[in-house]
This record gives C-alpha cells, sequence and structure tokens, in this order.
C-alpha cells in the first residue's frame, strides 16, 4: 500500500516500506537544500515525540469512559489498547552521501517486542504504526505548546 509523503515544517517523510521486521522512511526538506547536523537534531526530537499524542487520548479515552462522561465505542478503545511512544522502539538514521536525505530505519525494541510476544500481540511491526504516530507528532506539539501559553497566562 502506497502511503502519502507527510510534511512537516519545513521537512518530507517519504518512502515508506516494510521489509522484515523493520519499518524505513526517508526524510528530506522540502526546499531540497543539503541536509546539516541542525536537521538530524530536529529529527530526533521528532522521533522522540512519536506516541506522546496517542498516549494522550488513550488516558483522556479511559479518564472519560470511567467517569462516565462518554461512551466510547469498542473499536476506539481496541485501537488504544497498546502502548506507546518513542521507548517502544529502537532507531538508525543515516544519512546519503551527497548529504540530500536522511534515511530512518526503526524496529520494535527487544523489550517491546517480547512484550508483545508474550501478550498474543503482533511482533511484526507495521508501517501503518509508524506512519499514524508520526503524523500526530503535530498534534501533541500543538497541545503542548497550547498548554504552556496557558500556563504563561495564569496568574
Amino acid at each position: 500500500m502506497p502511503y502519502e509523503d507527510i510534511q512537516v515544517e519545513s521537512y518530507k517523510f517519504t518512502n515508506f516500506e516494510q521489509s522484515e521486521n523493520r519499518v524505513s522512511f526517508r526524510v528530506a526538506t522540502i526546499e531540497g537544500r543539503d541536509l546539516t547536523t541542525d536537521d538530524r537534531d530536529m529529527l530526533e526530537a521528532f522521533l522522540d515525540d512519536i506516541g506522546k499524542w496517542e498516549s494522550l487520548v488513550k488516558a483522556g479515552l479511559n479518564l472519560l469512559f470511567e467517569l462516565s462522561i462518554v461512551q466510547v465505542d469498542e473499536t476506539t478503545l481496541q485501537k488504544y489498547q497498546k502502548e506507546f511512544g518513542s521507548e517502544k522502539y529502537t532507531r538508525n538514521i543515516g544519512r546519503d552521501s551527497l548529504g540530500r536525505y536522511l534515511y530512518v530505519h526503526v524496529r520494535l525494541s527487544r523489550d517491546e517486542r517480547h512484550r508483545r510476544e508474550g501478550t498474543g500481540l503482533d511482533s511484526t511491526l507495521q508501517v501503518q504504526e509508524i506512519y499514524d504516530q508520526l503524523n500526530n507528532v503535530p498534534k501533541w506539539r500543538a497541545f503542548k505548546k497550547a498548554v504552556e501559553l496557558i500556563g504563561r497566562n495564569v496568574p
């Protein structure tokens, strides 16, 4: 299944693939300039934020459900039953010889792979899992920024 490119700030995430137990993708600047160490640092910080939005939604849904404020359908609850967070994965980032692309390879961490195997979950990392979390990082960052702004304005 081909995946649409993800554009975040001045970066484009493309070429999503799965091979063995690894998900790979490529990152470039939208304007096509050569990548620098700052770009790699940005990517590292971006990848550190994967899973945070899902964890927030999971906590919120569980709270609202437990307080009987909303009824959450089983499909939605099922979607958020797994654990999320960058610590669930290991990643390698490499740069092409021309310096135009960063290549990212993501795998389940050993602990996460064993946890999934032990609970009967599929331990094969799927592109969709990483793709969805990459798409949600901007939501997490917007939420975090809103909370910071509100915190500054509270006496």
